[in-house]
């Protein structure tokens, strides 16, 4: 009981670490004055602080979570001491776990909040000069009757120090809000929808997010028709949306793997199509290989002045830097995640997680704290987030 009294009294504390840890990794990804040493303090701080929340949850949970956790514990440490960002497996690791009880509608948010926030002030203050607005070019290749054209785009970060990163930060935000609306979009939302669209489209390039947020009108359409009209789910669906994460991880490695060894020329194509992600991730397959505690792998994008050697799947980043033992939780994971909020009858959890299952093949953000709310999902309380219960609770079988 005493205990249990402790946990409830440190939730404060949870969003305290959460805020800092959020405003901290944000502000480290913009060119905002001091974004090196600064906001390297203020994420430090948060992770200080949600360690503290870490200890007092494992004293309160069930035995079994706290046996399994502690089992991690040493795994996960060895592996930070073999990788260069140590934050991308410490952040989700504790956050995962303080998240426990804690209200999972409240944790969206505090993210969509801060998230926004930073996101309109630092495009804002790039578009008048106070930060840098940097640009890039990019090589684009156009496939038009099997005859390849090149050209130049200009590509705009707006405050970000990679345009892909704005672009990232805009499709989690709809993603969130979408969750907060209870799944049920109104025409004004589909309208901003169109317009994000239409900006990340024209002045990032940012190809998959734009598919990704027609992915978000779509499902919400399905959402509406389908899960709430029908009110169950089929077997299909229900495998499909429990399964979405590890069918892309294997699909991407299946991709990777015949490109490397394979002959077909349908896989030269889909590289280009994929402006060279398979490439990049067949050589840092081929090069460095795969460990199961991680390894050292310093990624550098364009503008860098160093060789373009960035790996923009999530799935590889799991298991080329983070090592096979991080991979397997990560899936793991995200596949209770699943499972849990079908069957609380919670399925736009799991519709979600299915839309970023397919981003990540090829964006990387999929567990970056700055980005991504909701693998905070698995001890999170989500069971006070029905606002239809009496429709939502029946979507356990069709």
């Amino acid at each position: 009981m005493f205990t249990t009294k402790i946990e409830q009294q440190t939730q404060v504390l949870f969003f305290v670490a959460l805020s800092l840890a959020l405003f901290g990794t944000l502000y480290k990804l913009s060119f905002w004055p001091g974004h090196g040493f600064l906001a390297e303090c203020i994420a430090l701080l948060g992770l200080f602080l949600v360690l503290c929340r870490f200890i007092v949850v494992l004293y309160s949970m069930p035995i079994k979570y706290t046996l399994i956790i502690i089992f991690m514990c040493p795994f996960m440490l060895y592996t930070c001491t073999q990788v260069h960002e140590k934050t991308y497996i410490l952040y989700p690791f504790l956050f995962c776990v303080s998240a426990w009880n804690v209200n999972f509608r409240s944790i969206i948010k505090v993210f969509f909040l801060i998230n926004l926030v930073f996101l309109f002030v630092t495009i804002a203050s790039s578009l008048i000069g106070i930060i840098e607005n940097k640009s890039y070019f990019r090589d684009e290749i156009d496939l038009v009757d099997a005859v390849q054209t090149q050209r130049l785009r200009v590509r705009y970060c707006f405050g970000y120090n990679y345009t892909t990163a704005v672009a990232a930060h805009i499709t989690y935000l709809h993603l969130m809000w979408w969750y907060l609306r209870g799944g049920v979009l109104r025409h004004f939302d589909y309208f901003a929808l169109v317009l994000s669209i239409c900006f990340v489209d024209y002045y990032c390039h940012a190809r998959t997010e734009v598919g990704c947020m027609i992915l978000i009108i779509l499902f919400s359409i399905y959402y509406k028709y389908r899960v709430l009209h029908v009110n169950k789910l089929s077997w299909i669906e229900y495998v499909y949306f429990t399964l979405s994460v590890p069918f892309f991880a294997i699909l991407t490695l299946f991709l990777e793997y015949q490109f490397i060894y394979g002959s077909d020329e349908l896989y030269e194509y889909i590289n280009i199509v994929l402006s060279g992600r398979l490439s990049l991730g067949a050589d840092a397959l081929l090069t460095k290989g795969i460990k199961w505690f991680g390894q050292i792998y310093i990624q550098h994008g364009a503008g860098s002045g160093v060789l373009y050697n960035f790996i923009d799947s999530s799935y590889l980043v799991w298991l080329i830097i983070y090592g096979k033992f991080f991979f397997i939780s990560a899936i793991v994971l995200f596949v209770v995640i699943c499972y849990k909020s079908l069957r609380l009858g919670h399925c736009l959890v799991a519709i979600i997680i299915s839309i970023l299952a397919i981003d990540s093949f090829v964006v990387s953000v999929f567990l970056t704290i700055s980005f991504n709310p909701f693998f905070m999902a698995m001890f999170a309380n989500m069971t006070d987030n029905l606002e239809s219960a009496s429709l939502n609770v029946k979507l356990l079988y069709a």
